[in-house]
């Protein structure tokens, strides 16, 4: 994999490549990648070979890669399966609707409540918390809303 340090993912420059502790759902590697602009993400190894490239290139190209591949494993399943092409609609709504679910699922568990029941107070407390995890106290991810401590009044 040092093969690719030096290319671009998009238009960030890679200057690190190191093989993750975590796998994908099929048991793939994924790596974590260091670009020269001190951004760090994680992906799967046979992303990083197909869309590593020698020259930089915009966020708009770098998801077309990406869909392209996805297109590509989802049609060959499509294919390998032979199903019925009335069919096709159905599943990718019920592709749709599932992911939404998951996601559903896993924002209230990291909420701890459901969307309808989070209030304000909560993105408060989440920012408040976010505060004191990053950077001492300052963070980059709350430029939007004033975070300030709240006590209860004794």
């Amino acid at each position: 994999m040092d093969k690719y340090i030096g290319f671009y993912i998009g238009p960030n420059k890679i200057s690190k490549l190191t093989k993750s502790k975590r796998s994908t759902y099929f048991g793939k590697e994924v790596y974590q990648i260091e670009y020269e602009n001190g951004i760090i993400e994680e992906r799967p190894k046979k992303i990083i070979e197909k869309i590593a490239d020698i020259q930089k290139y915009d966020w708009t190209e770098l998801r077309d890669k990406i869909s392209k591949i996805i297109v590509e494993q989802f049609l060959a399943i499509l294919l390998e399966s032979e199903i019925k092409l009335e069919d096709i609609d159905y599943i990718l709504q019920l592709t749709a609707k599932s992911l939404n679910t998951n996601l559903e699922q896993a924002t209230e568990y990291l909420w701890g409540k459901k969307v309808y029941d989070r209030t304000t107070a909560d993105i408060q407390r989440v920012l408040t918390n976010l505060k004191h995890q990053t950077d001492g106290g300052s963070t980059k991810h709350n430029k939007h809303l004033p975070v300030r401590e709240t006590t209860n009044p004794a």
